[in-house]
C-alpha cells in the first residue's frame, strides 16, 4: 500500500515537472522564429516628419527679404527597404511656402507701393521620391543616412497680403489686404532634394529646377535654394 501510494506521487510530481518544460520549449521556439518586420532600420517603415527651411540668397532676387523666406511642411514618409544598406520610398506632404517682399524706394513689384509688410504665399501639396543609402545602422535605429531624391508640388491656393498702419481716426491699429488666385504663379513646382540624417534628425536642402513665377514675371523670380532642418516624428 505504502509503496504503491510512494509511486503514485513520483508519477504525480514527473508529468508536472515535463508540463512546464513542453510549454517553456514552445514558447522558446516561436520566439525564435518571430522576425519584426516593421520599424526604424526594418523592411518597411511609416512615419510623420516635420520639415522647417529657409531660402538661400541668390542674385537677382534682392526684391525678396532672405530672413524671411521660407518652406514649412508635415508630410508622411513610407520606408521599403530593398538592399542591407538601401531603402526607397515615397513622401506624401502638404504645406506652405513663403517670400517676403522688401519694401524700398525702387520696389516696382507686385505694385509701385510700400507698405508695413507685404508677402506671397503658396499652400501645396506634394510627392516625393527618395534613395537613401545607409552608411551606419543599428538593430532599431537608423543611424547615419543620406537621401537622394525627386519631388514635385501642386499649387492649392496661393495669396498675395498687405499689411499698413490705419488711421488713427478710425480706431484701428492695422489694414490687412488679401488677395488670393495669384494668376502670375505656376500652379506646379518640381525641383530635387536631399538629406543628411542621423536618427530621427536631418538637415535637408531643396532646389527648384522650374520657376515659380510665370514668363510675364520671370524677372522677378525667387530664390531658388533652401537648407533647413527636419525631425522624424515616431
Amino acid at each position: 500500500m505504502v509503496k504503491s501510494i510512494i509511486l503514485s506521487i513520483i508519477a504525480l510530481f514527473a508529468a508536472t515537472a515535463v508540463f512546464p518544460q513542453s510549454v517553456l520549449l514552445e514558447k522558446d521556439q516561436n520566439e525564435s522564429v518571430y522576425v519584426r518586420q516593421k520599424g526604424p532600420n526594418k523592411k518597411r517603415f511609416f512615419h510623420l516628419y516635420y520639415d522647417y527651411s529657409f531660402y538661400a540668397p541668390e542674385k537677382g532676387t534682392s526684391i525678396y527679404n532672405k530672413e524671411l523666406a521660407l518652406r514649412n511642411y508635415i508630410g508622411a514618409r513610407n520606408n521599403f527597404r530593398v538592399a542591407n544598406n538601401y531603402v526607397m520610398g515615397v513622401n506624401l506632404e502638404f504645406g506652405w511656402e513663403t517670400f517676403r517682399i522688401e519694401q524700398t524706394s525702387q520696389k516696382t513689384f507686385p505694385s509701385k507701393g510700400t507698405h508695413k509688410k507685404e508677402t506671397l504665399s503658396t499652400t501645396n501639396l506634394g510627392l516625393e521620391y527618395f534613395n537613401r543609402l545607409l552608411i551606419t545602422q543599428r538593430e532599431g535605429s537608423l543611424g547615419i543616412w543620406v537621401d537622394a531624391g525627386i519631388y514635385g508640388n501642386l499649387n492649392l491656393g496661393s495669396r498675395h497680403v498687405i499689411k499698413d498702419k490705419a488711421d488713427p481716426a478710425d480706431e484701428v491699429r492695422y489694414r490687412k489686404t488679401i488677395n488670393k488666385g495669384l494668376e502670375y504663379l505656376e500652379p506646379f513646382e518640381y525641383g530635387v532634394k536631399g538629406r543628411l540624417g542621423y536618427k530621427r534628425y536631418a538637415i535637408i536642402g531643396t532646389y527648384r529646377i522650374s520657376d515659380w513665377m510665370k514668363e510675364t514675371r520671370s524677372d522677378v523670380e525667387p530664390p531658388r535654394l533652401s537648407i533647413g532642418f527636419e525631425l522624424g516624428l515616431y
